[in-house]
């Protein structure tokens, strides 16, 4: 039995080297190294509510200013997510070897981009929906039964309610890997719907369960190498921004704050470091981003060497390695020698024949001469 989510790594890793370089192309890394930074863009973050019953907030806290504060950074996020939904589109646009610019390629991809975005919301909205209720049906199980039932009983349902988190984690987890890995392609070259897209992989999911169950087990390892990898080269990429950044800072910011303390200048001279080092933290992740792009690249293929062998409808020729002019020399010399038909007999035979004919004809002359 062939273990498609093994027999995808060879073939995705020598992709990778291919685009990547051969030939190497500067401009194409910084592209999608841009690309690759706009995938981490958008996220939410928030804090579980306070369960003691007593709450910090009251109606007077919630002043106008708080409430634009809050709206904003809520469509700021929003936005950003967003943009990072249709970055995904862009970078499979770019491993797929579609060569046009960062604001071509976005506005082909807004319409998809926005269909990911919704069905992200609807799925963040459905794990908070959950989460609240199992949070509330636990309060109220420890705070009107727990004396009833007994302390065991308690734990049991704990460690239950924990069990089914965990699970509800795990399947909304390996829903987003599919959309991501084996969705996306489908829209991008079928023009397939998200949900149809969706429903066609859980099908085959269903088909060749452990097709699929070896590919999100293959997935862990993978994750594993790839930290391993990238976090040495993030480490390396901030000890040497903190050299080239962070020395001519404090040379600057100490003399300064030494001077200015105490004085309206000391307060601008605060906003340009602020400035200083939210560029300096941009451009040194962003050249994080771009070393460490071979991961990305790679993540990305190896999901689409698995979708060509699970979908026959994909049009994924391009995946199909190119071979070298040599290889191509050695090939059809070898087709050739196979389809070219062998000649009955021997080539040495025929030549003894003709030669002792000549002979022949040689001495019948000479006895002719004679005779006369």
């Amino acid at each position: 039995m062939s273990w498609y989510a093994i027999d995808a790594l060879d073939p995705a890793f020598n992709y990778t080297k291919n685009i990547l370089f051969k030939p190497f192309r500067l401009n194409w890394w910084l592209k999608v190294g841009l690309i690759a930074c706009l995938l981490g863009a958008g996220g939410f973050r928030g804090s579980m509510p306070n369960p003691s019953g007593e709450s910090k907030w009251n109606a007077t806290s919630l002043t106008p200013a708080v409430v634009a504060v809050v709206l904003a950074v809520l469509v700021f996020v929003l936005v950003f997510t967003y943009i990072s939904s249709v970055a995904q589109f862009m970078l499979l646009d770019a491993v797929l070897k579609k060569e046009d610019g960062l604001i071509a390629s976005f506005k082909r991809n807004a319409e998809k981009g926005l269909s990911l975005f919704l069905f992200q919301m609807a799925l963040l909205l459905a794990a908070l929906g959950i989460v609240v209720a199992a949070v509330a049906a636990g309060i109220y199980v420890s705070e009107n039964y727990a004396k009833p039932i007994g302390t065991a009983a308690t734990i049991l349902i704990i460690l239950a309610a924990l069990t089914f988190f965990i699970c509800f984690v795990v399947a909304i987890s390996v829903v987003s890997m599919f959309v991501t890995d084996l969705v996306l392609p489908q829209m991008t070259l079928l023009n397939r719907p998200l949900l149809t897209g969706l429903r066609r992989v859980l099908s085959s999911a269903k088909k060749e369960p452990s097709q699929y169950i070896a590919y999100v087990l293959m997935k862990i390892p993978l994750g594993m190498a790839s930290a391993m990898v990238s976090f040495p080269i993030g480490m390396t990429v901030f000890l040497i921004g903190l050299i080239v950044f962070g020395i001519p800072a404090a040379v600057v910011a100490i003399p300064a704050y030494l001077i200015f303390k105490g004085s309206a200048v000391l307060t601008l001279l605060i906003a340009v470091f602020v400035v200083y080092a939210l560029s300096a933290i941009l451009i040194l992740g962003y050249a994080s981003v771009v070393l460490t792009l071979p991961i990305t690249v790679y993540f990305r293929a190896y999901s689409l060497y698995f979708l060509k062998a699970t979908d026959a409808e994909m049009p994924l020729e391009m995946l199909a390695e190119k071979k070298t002019v040599k290889q191509s020399f050695k090939t059809t010399t070898r087709t050739l020698k196979e389809t070219t038909p062998k000649r009955s007999g021997r080539p040495t035979s025929t030549r003894k024949t003709t030669s002792a004919g000549t002979k022949k004809t040689k001495q019948a002359g000479r006895k002719n001469l004679r005779v006369y």
